[in-house]
């Protein structure tokens, strides 16, 4: 089962389709971030994948977090079926509806970038990728203007800027 934008939605020339699209992705699945090395806020939205990978193919044993997940620094020394197991997610565990969503983000002239951030050990024994869109600080406040961020919590977070001194 691949969850995907639909075909009407993506097929559309219409800027104001495209953000009705996204902008509940927005408001629904993604979140304020802050860097160490800026004091403006940036944005990213995040959808998990599941995986055809068990932990037989990656033990138990080289969890390095609390949440039963694996970080992307980890994850680049890993191997399965003979390639990094970030290339096999790249490959056969994308996110399909982040994919239709980066596509409409860069029709609507935004450059965010798409990186898997983790993988997360599910009760069922398999594990799920955890994707990442992520927007600079200017593409983050263009969200703001194009009304793709709506939700109050998430507008008032781009507001707020704590003091660095």
């Amino acid at each position: 089962n691949q969850l995907r934008l639909p075909s009407w939605v993506m097929q559309s020339n219409d800027p104001g389709t495209w953000i009705a699209a996204l902008q509940p992705w927005c408001d629904g699945e993604g979140g304020v971030v802050r860097s160490k090395s800026s004091t403006r806020p940036a944005f990213m939205i995040v959808q998990s994948k599941h995986t055809d990978i068990d932990a037989s193919v990656l033990p138990r044993e080289i969890i390095v977090a609390a949440d039963r997940g694996i970080g992307k620094s980890v994850l680049k020394d890993l191997q399965t079926c003979g390639m990094r197991v970030t290339e096999y997610c790249s490959s056969f565990c994308r996110s399909e509806v982040l994919d239709n969503a980066l596509i409409l983000f860069k029709r609507l002239g935004l450059n965010p970038t798409q990186s898997i951030v983790r993988l997360h050990l599910k009760n069922d024994g398999f594990w799920s990728c955890l994707w990442a869109v992520r927007f600079g600080c200017d593409d983050s406040q263009r969200l703001l203007e194009m009304n793709l961020i709506t939700q109050r919590r998430k507008v008032r977070a781009f507001k707020w800027l704590p003091d660095r001194i």
